[in-house]
């Protein structure tokens, strides 16, 4: 069966996940891990430490977040002004964690961005 990708679906969480449909709407879910997509990752990539865009006020990722949702961390208080006033306004639909959901989610992040420093060095010792 051949699929003809109109407006493709890419997720990225635990790997990149692809959502494709035919002509007849049929939905063809792809999962490909991060470690198959070595060879086809900008050489820079390896080079850069920062998996969670640490220096934005706000920085989105779908890691450890439920389907149809996206994980959103502040880290100033312009950040958290500007999520507050667009979560009054009612422009986005926020789901509250409970605390163990959000401890898990917190440490897959952590997990990852410690993977993203962990590449960095090692791309790093093998530059010379």
């Amino acid at each position: 069966m051949s699929l003809t990708v109109e407006l493709p679906e890419i997720n990225i969480k635990e790997d990149v996940i692809l959502k494709l449909r035919n002509e007849s709407t049929e939905e063809r879910v792809i999962h490909i891990p991060f470690n198959h997509l070595k060879d086809y990752m900008r050489s820079a990539c390896n080079a850069c430490s920062d998996f969670t865009n640490i220096y934005a006020d706000i920085s989105f990722g779908g890691l450890g977040s439920p389907d149809k949702y996206t994980t959103v961390i502040t880290r100033t208080e312009k950040g958290q002004k500007v999520l507050n006033e667009v979560r009054n306004e009612k422009v986005i639909k926020c789901l509250d964690l409970d605390g163990e959901k959000r401890k898990k989610m917190l440490e897959k992040i952590t997990q990852f961005s410690q993977s993203k420093i962990n590449r960095r060095e090692n791309f790093m010792k093998n530059i010379s």
